[in-house]
């Protein structure tokens, strides 16, 4: 047996072996994907029943005809999800089965939503599904995006008013006017993330699954800012100087999966006298236009989470939390930071680690929120020490960040280069491998 008849067996062995596994394992990454369908349509239904039933009655044909048909369609894609999976893994059948009644019946306007968030709540835990993006999208960016892939039926501007509205199929329902307040306010962006995955049957609302999860989530969070213009933005950031955010009405969790409803409900808790709805533009519009690339925002933002993960006993999701923390955000900041203020550096450094290590032992809610406390101080510093010379750090941050970019991406396409290589020598395909070498060398 020559060596390279013995390479190719291995090589098929190994192909073989790689479609087995996908094979053996597509019913798992199936089942995955109906639960988020699932999930997406009880997202919906919870959401949207209070504008289909009031006081027993049907007071929107349209939207009652909608609960109906959603609740059929998630009962089904359920009906697949426990054959495939043997049993009901979630434990959703009886909540799911005891929504499709209260909607048929016209009944349940407290007990829908409440059963809805239970569903969505084991779906997301037994399934570990996301519901947040790991960044806050940024404004400009989401601005394109929508703009390239949504306006040509929804307009510019959000108002439903596209060029595209004349030639779609079917005509109706028309396209959303996310300016509408009224329809804004039981959605969120988790919904409109959703939606933009999997599309809505029997209407002109396509699937746009072949975006990049971070376009989608982009879009979403875009959508969701539309109907608040700068200026009142800017009046609630204003009205909040000063004044500190709860983490868990900042954090990115709550901001994607509460509906402008329940934000603002959460807004007049924490601040009884706020102009609300100029907060809530801050919370949709003005977050979103500030510097979302700002490493120091992303580690306020993901150490907030880790918090709220901790106060609410998941201890394991918090402490990758708050890595994430330190590594997406403090460590992107840190060359800049240390050239500032060494001292401050390394003393937010020793703070994360100490957090930590804390959520790890598992200490008590009020310790980790004391050492939160701490580090959103020094935080505070080192945001203050990094903005001081604006001009000369953002150039030297823009540089330093291109080049850990360009070197990332160069060391990731060499090393996919040189596995396709070492694949076709080891199929004995040598010859082509100049075609190779040529396409690397034109792009």
């Amino acid at each position: 047996m020559t060596p390279t008849i013995f390479s190719r067996r291995n090589y098929l062995r190994i192909l073989l072996g790689t479609i087995l596994f996908l094979v053996a394992n597509s019913p798992v990454l199936w089942a995955a994907d109906e639960a988020k369908r699932v999930l997406a349509l009880i997202d919906y239904i919870g959401g949207d029943y209070r504008n289909a039933v009031q006081g027993g009655k049907v007071i929107n044909p349209d939207e009652y005809q909608e609960m109906n048909e959603f609740s059929t369609r998630s009962l089904q894609l359920f009906d697949q999800l426990k054959t495939t999976e043997g049993s009901d893994k979630a434990g959703i059948e009886k909540d799911l089965r005891a929504l499709a009644a209260h909607i048929k019946n016209q009944s349940g306007e407290d007990a829908v939503p409440q059963l809805a968030q239970q569903i969505k709540d084991r779906l997301i835990k037994t399934y570990n599904i996301a519901t947040y993006p790991k960044t806050l999208p940024n404004f400009d960016s989401a601005r394109n995006i929508y703009r390239e892939n949504c306006a040509q039926c929804h307009g510019e501007s959000g108002k439903g008013d596209g060029p595209g509205r004349e030639s779609m199929n079917p005509k109706t329902p028309p396209p959303a006017n996310f300016t509408d307040a009224e329809f804004m306010a039981g959605l969120s962006p988790f919904k409109v993330y959703n939606t933009t995955t999997f599309g809505i049957d029997n209407t002109a609302m396509a699937s746009f699954a072949a975006l990049p999860d971070e376009q989608r989530w982009q879009v979403a969070f875009y959508v969701m800012a539309l109907r608040f213009p700068a200026a009142t933005a800017a009046t609630g950031e204003a009205w909040l100087k000063g004044k500190s955010l709860p983490a868990d009405l900042a954090s990115m969790a709550t901001l994607a999966t509460s509906s402008d409803d329940e934000l603002t409900d959460k807004i007049k808790k924490s601040f009884p006298d706020a102009p609300t709805n100029e907060i809530l533009a801050h919370l949709r519009r003005g977050l979103l236009e500030k510097k979302s690339t700002d490493p120091l925002l992303i580690a306020r933002t993901l150490l907030g989470e880790a918090a709220g993960l901790y106060r609410n006993g998941e201890k394991e999701k918090a402490y990758q939390k708050a890595i994430e923390a330190y590594l997406d955000g403090f460590e992107m900041a840190e060359p800049a930071l240390f050239a500032k203020d060494a001292a401050l550096g390394r003393s937010l450094e020793a703070q994360f680690t100490q957090l930590r290590n804390a959520i790890k032992q598992g200490v008590s809610v009020a310790e980790i929120q004391k050492q939160h406390q701490a580090i959103e101080a020094n935080l505070d510093l080192a945001t203050e020490k990094m903005t001081a010379s604006s001009d000369g750090f953002t150039g030297y941050y823009a540089f330093l960040n291109s080049a850990l970019i360009i070197l990332r991406e160069g060391l990731e396409a060499a090393l996919i280069l040189a596995a396709i290589i070492a694949m076709l020598r080891v199929m004995g395909a040598a010859d082509v491998i100049r075609y190779i070498h040529f396409g690397w060398i034109l792009a």
